[in-house]
């Protein structure tokens, strides 16, 4: 081998600070969904993921606990292809410890992820690989002359399993930038548990519509995207009971961009939206023209790297040092992100993997899409473009979710851009427990933890019971306003109908 063991587990710490520290912490998985057009030949497909495993074998780790921690180490067991199944998954249990989990039916194949180890842009680059390595297998003869896939014929080069996330640390601590908010509205609201799967809605868009749009205001996809569902959430929760604080997108983006690097590892910054009552009293256009400003002044190596080193820093001190109880970790892990990094953000947009799929493997490939679980965010969205069509994922706890889908929905048409809500259902994700996946087993003597998480779920109940009071008052005042005829009927215009593509029944969404 030309690689070492500290070559395949080095990781970025950015992926890991949260997701590693604690023995006990539970951590859902991103999924990438997958729908071939003809039926999948199981046999084969497991030949290909454990070809492709071996050709990227800095992703095929296994974890071990240490009495204040855990480490990766590389391990060499196949991936395991499971059955298809509605219930939640863990991953361990069915991937002989790998971080990742791959389930496949007749035509679907699902490939889950922990986030800590790779992100969108690397899972893009393996998956690719994989795809090919399974198609050739079935007889096709697919055209890579542009070289856009790494084929299992390539080595494992060690650069890609470098730790740039470390190297950004290295400068030290960095004040709070201007444009990370200290305060974001928080959506509260009747929701399902931790335990209880999210709520997914999948919403088909026009790309080139969208691109259209975004292009006459001077904005990316995430720009405008982040604007109108800002528009849909600032309306649908109320701005009369908001108060100051504005809703705020947090955008991830990738910060290979200005930090060259071949890793395939988690390597994401963030950008920080705001969206306020001087923003919603615009035009939508007018108002995506101003956060695409935002986001360009934020999208810089200067500005990413000062959030991504006072983020991480405090982070960084609490569990890189061995000094904590096992139980004081597992803790603070738990709420940390919460208390000091997301209390600068509503809701979260993912569109790191932007890139479409080759276009040898698009005839063989019908959906091809990311599923990312709500977790701290009341929604998250995540967007993957195939062909001329845009997939939308909306993932949310909330009740009222499907009611504020429905109004992104109806939004983008009144914009002039084609969109539908093609499917909802119940998000059975995977959650990856440290508890049961890592070796040899540790546990801490004291895990005060559930004494502390039920303090914590005492206070947020509290607020979330006043919160829902003042709603249901600020409803009833709207409702007298409307009545009164106080509240102005807004203009719409519709777009042209969006052309579907061959065999697929996409139909126009009407606004109400």
């Amino acid at each position: 081998m030309l690689y070492t063991d500290d070559d395949l587990t080095k990781v970025t710490t950015s992926g890991l600070v949260f997701n590693y520290a604690s023995e006990r912490q539970t951590n859902a998985c991103v999924r990438r969904k997958i729908v071939f057009n003809d039926t999948i030949d199981h046999d084969r497909l497991e030949t290909a993921m454990e070809l492709t495993r071996r050709r990227y074998p800095q992703l095929s780790l296994a974890l071990t606990r240490t009495d204040s921690g855990v480490a990766p180490v590389p391990n060499a067991k196949p991936f395991r292809l499971s059955p298809l199944v509605r219930k939640p998954y863990t991953m361990g249990l069915d991937t002989n410890g790998h971080l990742l989990a791959f389930h496949a039916g007749k035509t679907v194949l699902l490939v889950d992820y922990f986030h800590g180890v790779v992100d969108d842009a690397g899972m893009d680059r393996f998956l690719h690989t994989l795809l090919h390595t399974y198609l050739s297998l079935m007889g096709y003869d697919l055209d890579n002359s542009d070289g856009r896939i790494s084929t299992v014929l390539e080595e494992f080069d060690p650069s890609e399993g470098e730790d740039p996330g470390a190297a950004l640390l290295a400068s030290g601590k960095m004040d709070r930038p201007e444009g990370q908010p200290k305060k974001a509205f928080k959506i509260k609201g009747r929701r399902r548990s931790n335990d209880e799967p999210d709520y997914a809605y999948i919403i088909r868009v026009d790309l080139p519509e969208v691109l259209a749009y975004s292009k006459a205001n001077g904005a990316s996809p995430s720009a405008t995207l982040a604007t109108l569902f800002s528009r849909v959430l600032f309306r649908h929760y109320l701005a009369g009971i908001m108060g100051k604080d504005p809703i705020v997108c947090e955008v991830a983006v990738n910060l290979r961009n200005f930090f060259p690097s071949n890793t395939m590892r988690n390597f994401v910054g963030n950008i920080y939206l705001g969206y306020d009552a001087e923003l919603d009293a615009l035009a939508a256009s007018d108002a995506c023209r101003q956060l695409s400003e935002s986001l360009k002044a934020q999208n810089t190596e200067a500005c990413q790297h000062a959030f991504h080193n006072h983020s991480l820093m405090l982070a960084d001190k609490w569990f890189g040092e061995g000094g904590l109880p096992p139980y004081a970790k597992n803790w603070v892990h738990k709420h940390i992100a919460i208390r000091a990094m997301e209390g600068g953000m509503t809701y979260g947009i993912s569109n790191i993997g932007k890139e479409q799929l080759p276009v040898c493997l698009q005839p063989h490939i019908k959906d091809y899409y990311s599923m990312i679980p709500s977790g701290l965010h009341a929604y998250l969205l995540s967007m993957r473009s195939l062909g001329e069509t845009l997939t939308i994922c909306v993932t949310s706890k909330l009740d009222d979710s499907g009611e504020v889908v429905r109004g992104l929905v109806d939004l983008l048409v009144e914009e002039g851009i084609g969109a539908r809500l093609d499917s909802s259902e119940d998000f059975y994700y995977t959650k990856y427990v440290q508890g049961q996946t890592v070796t040899p087993p540790y546990e801490p003597k004291v895990d005060l933890s559930p004494a502390m998480d039920a303090i914590m779920h005492r206070i947020e109940g509290v607020q979330t019971s006043s919160y829902e009071r003042k709603f249901r008052k600020a409803q009833a005042q709207s409702s007298r306003h409307q009545e009164q005829g106080h509240v102005p009927v807004s203009k719409k215009r519709r777009g042209t109908p969006y052309k579907a593509p061959e065999g697929d029944r996409f139909h126009r969404t009407q606004s109400k």
